[in-house]
Formats: C-alpha cells, structure tokens, sequence
C-alpha cells in the first residue's frame, strides 16, 4: 500500500500545479485582454476618426455647394441691379423728353392762337396694357 504521506504529498503537488496552471491561464487572459483592449480602443479611435472624416467631407460638399449656390444668387442680384438701374435711366430720358413735347405742345398752341388760329384738341389714345415676356 502506498504511503498516506505520499498520497497527500502527490495531491498538495498536484493543487500546486493546477494553481500554478490557473493563475498562469488567468495571467495570459489578463494579457490579452490588455491587448485587445488596447486594440478595440484603436478601432474605436479610427472609427470615430473615420466617421468624423466623412462628416467633414460631407460638410465640406455642402459648403461647396451652398457658396456656389451663393455666388450664382449674386450674379443674379448684380444683374437685377443693372437692369433696375437701365430702366430708372431710360424712365428719366422719357419723363424729359415728355416734358419736352409738352412744353413744345404749349408752345405751338400759344403761337397759333396768337396768330388767331384754333389748334386741333388733344385726344389721348386708348391706354394699352404692356405685352409681360415679349
């Protein structure tokens, strides 16, 4: 029969190796989760990165647009601008050339009355409404 002490012997060595395989297990474990959570931080780093990346990107495009945009708004603007300002100038050449024949009317009339004459009465045309777009 084996020695009792041999036996105890035998089981505290082999607790003792089983310990020693656990707590080297548990030490690996541990380094690894070290490591892969180091790894998951950098993934998780470069996805935000990346995602703030593309949100960049797609702000940048909507900012490209939106001053392209802007500028043809502009370009618009400058040439309603010129167009007002033609039409206020040829509003001012016709308001003096009416004034004009207006005063060249009183003076034809005056002439002729004092030459006894009686003038032809002025008979405005029907008003005619602008043709928009021709």
């Amino acid at each position: 029969m084996e020695n009792p002490n041999n036996v105890i012997l035998l089981a505290v060595i082999s607790a003792i190796i089983s310990a020693l395989g656990a707590i080297a297990t548990i030490g690996s474990n541990l380094y690894n989760l070290r490591a892969n959570r180091k790894k998951l931080e950098n993934e998780g780093d470069s996805a935000i990165g990346s995602a703030a990346d593309s949100i960049a990107k797609g702000a940048k495009t909507s900012n490209d647009l939106l001053l392209a945009r802007l500028d043809e708004m502009e370009a618009r603007e400058q040439l309603r601008d010129m167009r007002e300002e033609d039409m206020l100038r040829k509003i001012a050449d016709l308001e003096t050339n009416l004034a004009d024949w207006q005063d060249w009317a009183r003076r034809l009339v005056h002439q002729l009355k004092s030459h006894g004459m009686d003038p032809v009465p002025f008979k405005p045309l029907p008003k005619v409404e602008p043709k928009i777009g021709d």
